[in-house]
Order: C-alpha cells, then sequence, then structure tokens
C-alpha cells in the first residue's frame, strides 16, 4: 500500500499538496467534517506552522460567503463550494470580511442600526461561522473584520455593566466627524465584537476619513490589539488599516500589523514595479489588486499586463497579482492580494509552476512568493 510521505519543509506541505486540495475540492470526503480532519491531521499541522512561520502573506477581501453582494442577512444554504470559506487556497493567510462578520448567535449585541432598530441577525450565519472556525483552527487561516470608514453616521449601541446600579447601562452611539468620542466609542464596539465573535483582528478602511479620524481609532485600539497591545492576548488580534489614494500616517504604520494598500493597477494607470514602493515600513507593506477592473477583467487574466519586468523568472508574461507577489519576494513588501477574490474561484490555471484548478490566479501568485520544492511519493 502506497503511504504519502511529505518530505522537506512544512513550507512545502503547507504551499504545495496538490493532491490534498484536489481531495477537498472533489469532495472525496466531506469538508470540514471530523474524518477529513482525522485524514489530514499531518497535513494540517505542517500547514498552521508554515503559516506561523516568515513567508510573504497572501491577503485577500471576500463577499461571496454572503451570496448576494450587499445582503442584510448572512443566514443563507450553500448550495456550491464557490460560495464557502472552506473552498480558499488552503495556504491563504488573511480573509477581510467585506460583507460582515459571520455568528452563529441569532441574537447579537454587536450589531448595527437599521434606522433607530437595532438589527440583531444581520451577521447571523451558522454555516458561514462553522466554516470560518474551521479554517482557523485547523488551517490558521485568520479572518479580520472589515470596519467601513468610507461614511459617517452608523448607529451602534454600547451595553457596559453598572455596578453601582446592578445592571446593564445601554448607550446608543453615532459615528460622528469631528468627535473624539465617537470615534472612540466606534473602535470599542468593533473590538469587542471581534471578541465576541471569535475572529482575528480588525481592518479599517482609510477613505472618507482625515489623519485625525484615523488616528483617534488607532490610538485608541493599540492599547488592546496589534503589536503595542498590554497584553499578550490582545498582541495576536490583528490591527490593519487600508487605503487606496491617501497613505495613512505615520502613527499607524507604527501601531498596526499591516497596511494594506488598494493598488488597484488599472485605475492608477501603471503597470511597473516602480509604482510599487512602500510608502512606509516594508514589512508592515501588503499590495492589493483591483480583482474586477480592467478590459479584458483583471480576474481572467491575473490582472493587468505588467510591462517592467514583462516576464516571470520562467519566461511567462507577467500579470499585476503575480508581479505584486515577486516584487514581495524581493524584498518590496510583506504580502500581496487581491480586493474581491471571489471571482477567481473559477479561474483554472496552468503555469510552469503547476496545475490549480480553483483560485487558480491566487494559488499561483502564493507559489511564486513562496517557491516551494515538490511532495515525494514512497512505499
Amino acid at each position: 500500500m502506497k503511504k504519502i510521505i511529505i518530505i522537506l519543509s512544512a513550507l512545502a506541505v503547507a504551499i504545495g499538496c496538490v493532491k490534498e486540495e484536489k481531495m477537498v475540492i472533489q469532495n472525496t470526503v466531506v469538508p470540514g467534517s471530523e474524518e477529513e480532519v482525522e485524514a489530514k491531521a499531518d497535513y494540517y499541522k505542517a500547514l498552521r506552522e508554515y503559516k506561523e512561520s516568515d513567508h510573504i502573506l497572501s491577503y485577500v477581501f471576500m463577499g461571496r460567503y454572503a451570496t448576494l453582494e450587499g445582503a442584510s442577512n448572512l443566514n443563507v444554504e450553500y448550495t456550491t463550494m464557490e460560495h464557502r470559506f472552506l473552498a480558499l487556497p488552503d495556504s491563504l493567510d488573511i480573509v477581510n470580511l467585506w460583507m460582515g462578520a459571520p455568528t452563529d448567535k441569532p441574537h447579537s449585541d454587536f450589531c448595527w442600526f437599521s434606522g433607530d432598530e437595532p438589527d440583531y441577525q444581520f451577521d447571523y450565519s451558522p454555516a458561514a461561522y462553522a466554516d470560518m472556525q474551521h479554517c482557523r483552527k485547523y488551517k490558521g487561516t485568520r479572518f479580520v473584520l472589515h470596519a467601513d470608514a468610507s461614511h459617517w453616521g452608523q448607529k451602534f449601541q454600547l451595553i457596559d455593566w453598572n455596578e453601582e446600579k446592578q445592571k446593564n447601562d445601554t448607550t446608543l452611539w453615532t459615528l460622528s466627524k469631528n468627535k473624539q468620542d465617537s470615534h472612540e466609542a466606534y473602535a470599542e464596539f468593533l473590538y469587542r465584537k471581534c471578541v465576541d465573535y471569535n475572529i482575528d483582528g480588525l481592518d479599517f478602511d482609510y477613505e472618507g476619513w482625515a489623519e485625525k479620524n484615523i488616528n483617534w481609532v488607532v490610538d485608541y485600539l493599540s492599547k488592546k490589539m496589534g503589536p503595542m497591545a498590554e497584553t499578550e492576548e490582545g498582541k495576536k488580534l490583528l490591527l490593519i488599516v487600508d487605503y487606496w489614494s491617501s497613505v495613512p500616517p505615520g502613527n499607524c504604520w507604527d501601531k498596526c500589523d499591516y497596511i494594506v494598500r488598494q493598488a488597484y493597477s488599472v485605475q492608477s494607470g501603471y503597470s511597473s514595479n516602480g509604482a510599487l514602493s512602500a510608502p512606509g515600513n516594508p514589512q508592515k507593506y501588503i499590495i492589493c489588486e483591483q480583482w474586477e477592473q480592467g478590459s479584458p477583467l483583471n480576474y481572467t487574466q491575473g490582472g493587468k499586463k505588467w510591462t517592467d519586468p514583462a516576464f516571470n523568472e520562467f519566461g511567462e508574461p507577467l500579470y499585476s497579482m503575480e508581479a505584486y507577489a515577486l516584487f514581495c519576494k524581493n524584498g518590496g513588501g510583506k504580502g500581496f492580494g487581491a480586493y474581491y477574490i471571489d471571482n477567481d474561484y473559477k479561474q483554472s490555471v496552468s503555469t510552469a509552476r503547476g496545475t490549480f484548478l480553483t483560485y487558480g490566479y491566487l494559488r499561483n501568485a502564493i507559489q511564486a512568493a513562496n517557491p516551494q520544492k515538490k511532495a515525494a511519493e514512497e512505499e
């Protein structure tokens, strides 16, 4: 009887196990089941060790787990792997929960308001929550809540125990542009939600905010989460800021784990490495492509065609997703990825690095950034 013996490094196991990824996709065993976990115990252990090692990170924004973009309720039935976290590449590092953080609680105190009433089931999605926790526990994939900072007026409430009155005090807040206390309450609300939903951190979209606004939030949160947190548990929670045009201030680079740049090659009109240089610490710099832009659309070919360099090390034409990955591999940044990776699911890609049946361009770029040797079969 043949047995697969994975040799070489944890990196090789984590990224290169094409057979394992095919098994999940083809449903040889039920994805996320106890049977699968038992069958792949050694593989998952090596995968988690890879995630904890020093490597180039992969970071994506995802929305399809909510099935319908803009859905006010995530409690949907999954009829295809395309919509599930379980189908994402095992070697993917961080997922931005663009359509909300799923929870298995039908009544959550950490909800947004619809008009003047709390929408308690806004994030309720036990199926997505179970998938997410499986990926966190066994694959070491981290999930961060997307904090939409591009508009004002969001309503939320903070509930605190009043020791003197022996009852809860509930305070209704509205995020207000020029009020520091509302920003700090907003930060506290999102921090509590992150902990309550059992996810790995927060990513604030720095768009439409002034420097003072993002500094109020980051200064407040940096004591609770991120690299400067006051507790070891807090340091395990990621504090991230993403941006497109205005670069986050130096204060954010110091106090955040990562700064994510929405590179948007088509919108920005560039196709060479010269435009990708980090405006701050390269070890905190992650570059993400806009996957739906371009003609043809970026996701159909792996991004915008790159001109400098025009080819990868195998002499194959280079496109932005892989270009970002190689740029980081060569010291330019800490990670790469895409905004709305969803449409990459149906892209089957064959390159000099291998054949990737789903999320083809993402899988190829992960291997470009983190080269690996092949697994071997022995009797």
